[in-house]
């Protein structure tokens, strides 16, 4: 197996890399990727214990210079039907879904400083992360990188 070289990656359908992961594979290339069907945003919002999506909303809408509840609203709008008049209070697999896909979209977190605000949100929730699939993938990585 070739230790120089892993791929940390998406696993949504718009990702270039997932024709190929079958060929790094065999490769022996070591992959760390979401779950299926999953950008790294969307597994972010689907994985992170609800005050980590709150520091990542609130940073995003300072980033934008918007108020939180614009951000919210332009959510909702979106996502209009799936959500009660307390979107931003509701923990639920469709909101954090919601979430993930408006993130992905409007690439909130493509940026070198985004991803240093989102590693450290990741890393300070790590503990209430049990076993969720970022979590699982992080360590795999830093086994990776000690071996």
């Amino acid at each position: 197996m070739d230790k120089s070289v892993c791929v940390f990656c998406d696993s949504d359908s718009d990702n270039e890399l997932n024709p190929s992961k079958s060929e790094l594979k065999e490769a022996d290339i070591e992959i760390f990727d979401c779950d299926e069907g999953k950008a790294i945003e969307q597994q972010v919002f689907q994985d992170l214990p609800w005050d980590g999506i709150e520091r990542l909303i609130n940073y995003v809408a300072n980033d934008n210079n918007k108020d939180v509840k614009q951000l919210i609203q332009s959510i909702e709008s979106t996502y209009k039907d799936m959500f009660s008049d307390n979107f931003e209070y509701s923990d639920t697999p469709e909101t954090r879904q919601a979430i993930g896909e408006v993130a992905k979209s409007n690439k909130w977190l493509k940026r070198i400083d985004h991803g240093e605000i989102l590693g450290s949100i990741i890393f300070e929730c790590f503990e209430e992360l049990n076993s969720k699939k970022i979590k699982l993938q992080l360590e795999k990585l830093s086994k990776w990188i000690d071996e």
